[in-house]
């Protein structure tokens, strides 16, 4: 006898269906030449930002929050979370936003980016806050 698949299977079988459709390797953890861990970067960036240029990081997408042309996630490695920052027309320069809509409507949970470290001030609290920004 076959079982059954619940909606949340169906659901997430149809999104590494459409990941895989636009071209991209859903599990692609051979291929990710991870340079940093999320800790790390927290931890080095403030005191040697010369020594994060470029950040490989690779993770759980713990949280992502779409705001048009920017978006933010969440990224959860096995040393902590880190937060990245996306913009739609560094990921999409010319005028086909397919692949931007495409990742941030993906329901996928693991994910890996290239980042290139700066500061955001917390203007409430007063506290510098490691993010992160793609690179081209």
């Amino acid at each position: 006898m076959e079982r059954q698949l619940s909606e949340q299977e169906l659901f997430r079988r149809q999104a590494l269906a459409d990941l895989r459709a636009i071209g991209l390797d859903p599990y692609p953890a051979a291929e990710v030449p991870v340079t940093h861990l999320a800790e790390g970067i927290l931890n080095g960036y403030p005191s040697n930002p010369e020594g994060f240029t470029e950040v490989c990081v690779a993770g759980r997408l713990m949280a992502k929050r779409i705001m048009g042309k920017a978006s933010f996630a969440s990224i959860q490695d096995s040393s902590g979370r880190i937060q990245a920052y996306v913009n739609r027309d560094e990921v999409c320069p010319g005028e086909d936003k397919s692949l931007y809509n495409t990742m941030t409507s993906s329901k996928s949970t693991s994910t890996w980016v290239i980042l290139w470290p700066f500061m955001v001030m917390c203007l409430p609290r007063k506290q510098a806050k490691s993010a992160c920004m793609p690179s081209a």
